[in-house]
C-alpha cells in the first residue's frame, strides 16, 4: 500500500526550471509551462532529479530505494512516484507592503481537487474551496493586511472578508497578504513573468547578451509524492534539510532555492 504526501513548494529565490524551448521572441530561455493552461509548472522529472541530487550529495543510503538504481549499474526501480508541481500563487506588486500573493479560482479549485483525490480529510480543502467561490467582477480582492486604496499592478483592489478560521488556514499556505484575481487577470499576470538579461563572457569579454524567463521568488506550487506506507525516507531527509532544496538551473547565480513544506 502507498501513502501520498502533499508539499507546497515556496520559491525562496527566483526559479528557472527551463523548458529548453524558445519562441523566436526576445526570451531565449523560457520556463516550463503547462501545455493546457499555459501557466508555469515544474515537471516531475525536475523535482525527482533535484531531490535525488540533494540526497546523493550527502550520501544518503536510501537513494536507490527512493529513486531507483543507476541504469548503468543495475535496473532497480524506485519505490516513490513523483508528480508535476501545479502553480498555486504568484507575487503581485502592490502599492502597500511591496507585494501580495495572488491566486485565482481555477488554481484553488485545481489544487483542492488534487488533494481531495488522495486525502478528502485534508484541512486545506474547504478553505481553498471557500476562497474559490468568491466572484471577481472587475477588480481583484484582497485579505489579510487590509489597507484602503490598495493597488495591485494596474488594478484597484477591493477589501473582502473571509471566515477567520479559513483565513488562518490559508495564511499558512499563502502568507498574511492574500489577493484573489479572476482567472483572466491571473493568466495576464502569469503571462508576463520577469525577464532577466544574462551575459556570456569569454575570457572576461562580453560575447553575447541573452534573456532568461524566471518564476519570481515567493511563488507557490503544490506537488505530491507517492511512497510506500512504511517508508518515509524522503520526508526524513527533507526534515534534516529544514525543507530547503535546489530546483532548476543556475544555482551558481542564486536561482532555484526552494522550501518544501508538507501539508496534511
Amino acid at each position: 500500500m502507498k501513502t501520498t504526501d502533499f508539499y507546497v513548494i515556496k520559491a525562496v529565490s527566483n526559479i528557472h526550471a527551463g523548458s529548453g524551448e524558445g519562441d523566436f521572441s526576445v526570451v531565449d530561455k523560457q520556463v516550463q509551462r503547462d501545455p493546457v493552461t499555459g501557466l508555469p509548472t515544474i515537471h516531475a522529472s525536475g523535482i525527482k532529479g533535484a531531490l535525488r541530487e540533494a540526497m546523493e550529495f550527502v550520501q544518503n543510503p536510501s537513494v536507490s530505494t527512493v529513486f531507483g538504481g543507476n541504469p548503468k549499474k543495475d535496473i532497480q526501480q524506485g519505490t516513490y512516484n513523483f508528480y508535476d508541481a501545479q502553480l498555486l500563487a504568484l507575487p503581485i506588486r502592490s502599492s502597500h507592503n511591496f507585494y501580495y500573493l495572488a491566486t485565482c479560482p481555477y488554481l484553488l479549485e485545481s489544487c483542492s481537487q488534487l488533494i481531495k483525490s488522495q486525502d478528502d480529510t485534508n484541512r486545506y480543502i474547504q478553505p481553498m474551496g471557500e476562497l474559490a467561490k468568491i466572484i471577481i467582477r472587475n477588480n481583484p480582492v484582497y485579505f489579510g493586511d487590509l489597507r484602503p486604496n490598495l493597488q495591485l499592478e494596474d488594478w484597484t483592489a477591493e477589501i473582502k472578508e473571509l471566515n477567520a478560521a479559513y483565513l488562518n488556514e490559508l495564511e499558512e499556505l499563502l502568507g498574511k497578504r492574500i489577493a484573489l484575481l479572476s482567472n483572466e487577470q491571473f493568466a495576464e499576470l502569469a503571462g508576463a513573468l520577469p525577464i532577466i538579461a544574462r551575459n556570456y563572457l569569454d575570457n572576461g569579454i562580453s560575447k553575447n547578451l541573452w534573456y532568461e524567463e524566471v518564476v519570481p521568488r515567493e511563488a507557490r506550487f503544490v506537488t505530491m509524492v507517492s511512497r510506500p506506507n512504511e517508508d518515509n525516507n524522503l520526508g526524513a531527509f527533507l526534515d534534516s534539510k529544514n525543507g530547503f532544496v535546489q530546483l532548476g538551473a543556475n544555482a551558481t547565480v542564486g536561482y532555484g532555492l526552494c522550501h518544501f513544506n508538507q501539508i496534511g
